[in-house]
């Protein structure tokens, strides 16, 4: 739920046993935001979804006050609490790359170096101590060359937009978005049931999108469309999730993300009843 403010109502058109993602830009307006989903859905689990002020997802690329005050934030927790992290590139993606990357780099390398611990692997050392647990999102990556996979996730480590869940045990989300690339679905699933069974269950799908997110709100998939890039973006309707849906079942993965809530209807709400 990336706007929460405005969604926390589609909640009682569920009548079926969720989690939610609450997005928020600190652990007390997370509370804040949990107290009025319980008293929506009681029964409904929550997590936290932090956001970053200037930097809104949390990433290598993010501002390093902005992460310091995230640590100091979680350091309060005192409930178990899972914690998602968004490791996506940057909100306005391309002018602040060409800024941050030659800090981001210079961070890898020291750390590469045993010269400095990075900010984002701290949160994955201190979760014992946060009473946190992790997930993260991902983007999935469906060469059919492995090789090219493999370079590629080794780039995606280097930056820190990728940890392997072999090393840290925590629950990776693949964003395959069928609204914006209709192959993605597929190709993520048979690259994850090319993994040993016992690394398998450490991944979760992420479906969508029902509504329009942070990018679209902002222009920014309007300006890329210009440029010809994702021309064929558009929300997926209640038949596509239904094949989408089908397809996860086909596979044998049991949970899913789908985002977000507040593009729900009544006819999602029916294809998704579904396969509970």
């Amino acid at each position: 739920m990336e706007f929460p403010h405005e969604e926390l109502e589609k909640l009682s058109l569920i009548d079926f046993p969720v989690k939610i993602y609450l997005a928020a830009n600190s652990l007390h307006e997370f509370r804040e935001l949990e107290k009025k989903v319980k008293d929506i859905k009681p029964d409904t689990v929550v997590a936290y979804w932090p956001l970053l002020e200037k930097s809104y997802w949390v990433s290598p690329f993010s501002y390093n006050r902005e992460l310091d005050r995230l640590h100091k934030d979680l350091s309060t927790n005192e409930e178990m609490l899972e914690v998602l992290l968004d490791l996506e590139l940057p909100k306005f993606w391309l002018r602040y790359i060409v800024m941050h990357t030659p800090r981001v780099i210079a961070n890898a390398l020291k750390y590469h170096l045993k010269l400095r611990k990075p900010r984002i692997k701290e949160l994955f050392r201190n979760r014992d101590k946060y009473n946190v647990k992790l997930s993260v999102t991902s983007y999935p990556v469906t060469s059919k060359f492995f090789p090219l996979n493999y370079i590629a996730f080794k780039i995606f480590g280097f930056m820190g937009l990728h940890y392997s869940p072999r090393s840290y045990n925590h629950k990776i989300i693949y964003m395959c978005y069928s609204s914006i690339r209709r192959d993605l679905l597929r190709k993520t699933l048979k690259d994850i049931f090319r993994r040993r069974s016992s690394l398998r269950v450490h991944y979760q799908i992420g479906l969508g999108l029902l509504d329009y997110g942070l990018l679209s709100r902002t222009g920014f998939i309007e300006k890329l469309q210009m440029f010809g890039v994702l021309r064929k973006f558009q929300l997926l309707s209640p038949e596509r999730l239904e094949n989408d849906l089908a397809l996860v079942s086909e596979y044998g993965l049991e949970d899913v993300t789908i985002y977000g809530l507040g593009g729900l209807n009544e006819e999602y709400v029916e294809v998704i009843r579904k396969y509970i």
